[in-house]
């Protein structure tokens, strides 16, 4: 039976698709061409946003908190970049990058939670899709390029989605979807296909693609459900595990540690770190609260001398650009976020967003990566919703 809700869901589901297929052509964006893909995916995300919004009257209070982080971002952030003479506009399409795909979520989360069938099999189509851009980026696209050596080096495989780091967020999203209809017992997800599909994601991100970053968030992930499986009920795995760490972080601060070369194996970020100390130092106490404004965070560096780049870290460029308010609200939302998927393994997905934003421009930084990685967090809703509400029967 179709539903004005239903229409509005699968209408944003389409747009996202639309949004997925133009994405290869938007880093070759002409101004003025016949068809500008990056309008066209701007309108798709203005159809998701709408959509979203209409069911805004009927949201559970759960979610209202990430509203209430919008509003507030919402008049703060465009008059910090007012108050620093930057654009306030640009401060706008900042925050919709980051709360669209959220307020999708909440869209999604609210309709899907008591539909599993329905919501399984709209996932398990995405992944289709996804996966045959992917092999159709493989045979009409030149290798992409990342951390260029000039001696012909840096030729990794060709990506469809946008750029080599967002394709490879995006197939760590697919993993992460294949692992959500696993643990909802999908009837065409076993085992071996969960054990098949990492082991092609590993190499892929790893080895394919050579993003370090969706490695270690990778990996990230399947440390905290090895932990997790590993010390229920076993007290002795904390306390090791809690002493391995702290004997590994003391060893290699103290000896192993050496800036030049750890700065040469993190492409120049502790630099760019060492040179977000100083912008920082010399902020006013309103800057330090309310930030600097949109676009403060590119500055001109030694390392990356060719361009003005960001800090590479979504935690630190919330505090630079929007201050203590919004790195605080930034946080919370990963907070919130975790906390709703507390009955259920899909939650550590949040950990891996987390480690994409501590050492990267992450998933909060690349939407077209972060309308794939909701779904995977909508199954992981639907099962902690479910499994709260048998607990309190």
């Amino acid at each position: 039976m179709l539903t004005s809700s239903k229409i509005l869901v699968y209408i944003s589901i389409i747009a996202l698709v639309l949004k997925l297929i133009v994405s290869k052509a938007i880093e070759h964006t002409v101004l003025g061409q016949a068809f500008e893909p990056n309008y066209f995916s701007y309108s798709c995300d203005m159809v998701i946003l709408l959509s979203a919004f209409s069911c805004i009257t009927t949201v559970p209070k759960e979610f209202r908190f990430f509203y209430f982080a919008f509003a507030i971002l919402l008049f703060l952030f465009p008059l910090s970049s007012y108050l620093n003479d930057r654009s306030a506009v640009d401060a706008i399409k900042s925050l919709l990058r980051i709360f669209s795909p959220l307020f999708a979520f909440i869209h999604y989360s609210s309709y899907f939670k008591d539909k599993k069938k329905e919501l399984l099999n709209v996932s398990l189509i995405l992944i289709v899709i996804c996966v045959l851009l992917i092999f159709y980026g493989f045979a009409t696209l030149p290798p992409a390029r990342n951390r260029d050596d000039g001696l012909g080096g840096g030729l990794w495989w060709p990506a469809y989605f946008t750029n080599i780091h967002t394709t490879t967020y995006v197939v760590i999203s697919l993993f992460f979807i294949v692992y959500s209809l696993y643990i909802l017992k999908h009837q065409l997800v076993s085992k071996f296909f969960l054990i098949s599909a990492f082991i092609i994601t590993f190499y892929a991100i790893a080895f394919g693609w050579g993003i370090r970053t969706s490695t270690l968030s990778l990996i990230a992930f399947l440390g905290c459900l090895a932990y997790q499986k590993y010390s229920k009920n076993n007290g002795y795995v904390h306390i090791i595990s809690l002493f391995v760490i702290s004997f590994i972080c003391i060893l290699f601060f103290t000896v192993l540690f050496d800036f030049a070369a750890m700065d040469t194996i993190s492409s120049g970020r502790l630099s760019m770190y060492v040179a977000k100390y100083h912008q920082l130092s010399d902020n006013s106490f309103v800057n330090w609260l309310i930030g600097n404004g949109a676009g403060s965070d590119l500055i001109m560096t030694k390392v990356w001398w060719w361009d003005a780049k960001g800090a590479h870290s979504d935690f630190i460029t919330s505090l630079v650009e929007g201050g203590v308010v919004y790195l605080c609200l930034f946080i919370m939302i990963h907070v919130k976020l975790f906390q709703l998927l507390k009955y259920s393994q899909i939650r550590y997905v949040v950990i891996s967003i987390i480690i994409t934003g501590l050492f990267s421009n992450g998933y909060f930084d690349r939407p077209l990566a972060m309308y794939i990685v909701i779904f995977a967090l909508v199954i992981g809703y639907y099962d902690s919703y479910n499994k709260a509400k048998q607990l309190c029967h």
